[in-house]
């Protein structure tokens, strides 16, 4: 009984420390922002001092001397063509990646995109996460909240004529909605005015292969959207 005790009491020390270090982490962020905010249509507050990066580059190293000076992994930020076309959002980069969509989802996606003469050099991909969930499943609101502000400064510098948001946990996130990957797929919508095609993560056509046919069709209306 005894060993059993200290097992649930180290697992909960466990637990605290981590919880306590990542509202540490926020704090610190929130402190080094400061600054005026101001809205986005989605009523989303956006720190002046991310307005302040009028690169890519320079968004990065800002985000990764604040928000993760004293995180024990590594930032995964977005990678691609600083202008590009087409920016693909995924929900949050798999454990042990150093840039969005590597391995055999990554390579799944460039070929599906390719088929519709998107090469991987002319896209931006992103995803709404920079560090790769404990859990690796459905994204927290309370994280999406801390991530969602820098995802919109990436948008806002690259400008993307049309967004691809892949799976269903990461299309919720971006367009504050609560639908069924099925639904969300039916439309196109918009984000900062930019059209917004919605369709599945290459993760699970690879777990799924009757999930090709209808993300083909998806993907085919990105031409139609630039």
């Amino acid at each position: 009984m005894g060993g059993f005790v200290y097992r649930v009491s180290s697992f909960l020390y466990r637990q605290m420390n981590q919880l306590l270090s990542e509202i540490k982490d926020f704090l610190i962020f929130q402190e080094t922002l400061g600054g005026m905010l101001y809205q986005t249509p989605l009523q989303v507050k956006i720190p002046a001092s991310l307005q302040d990066c009028q690169t890519l580059d320079a968004l990065q190293t800002f985000v990764q001397h604040t928000m993760f000076s004293t995180a024990n992994e590594s930032l995964v930020f977005g990678t691609g063509h600083p202008q590009a076309t087409l920016m693909v959002i995924g929900d949050a980069p798999e454990e042990g990646q150093d840039e969005p969509f590597t391995g055999e989802s990554g390579q799944l996606l460039e070929k599906i995109l390719g088929a519709v003469q998107f090469n991987r050099v002319d896209i931006y991909l992103t995803n709404i996460l920079k560090i790769s969930p404990k859990n690796n499943k459905k994204l927290e609101a309370d994280k999406v909240k801390i991530y969602l502000p820098i995802l919109i400064r990436e948008i806002e510098l690259v400008q993307p004529k049309v967004i691809l948001c892949v799976g269903e946990s990461a299309a919720n996130s971006l367009l504050q909605k609560s639908g069924s990957i099925e639904d969300l797929r039916l439309e196109t919508h918009s984000f900062m005015d930019i059209p917004v095609v919605v369709t599945y993560h290459p993760a699970e056509l690879l777990l799924n292969a009757q999930l090709k046919r209808p993300t083909w069709e998806d993907v085919q209306r990105l031409n139609r959207e630039t």
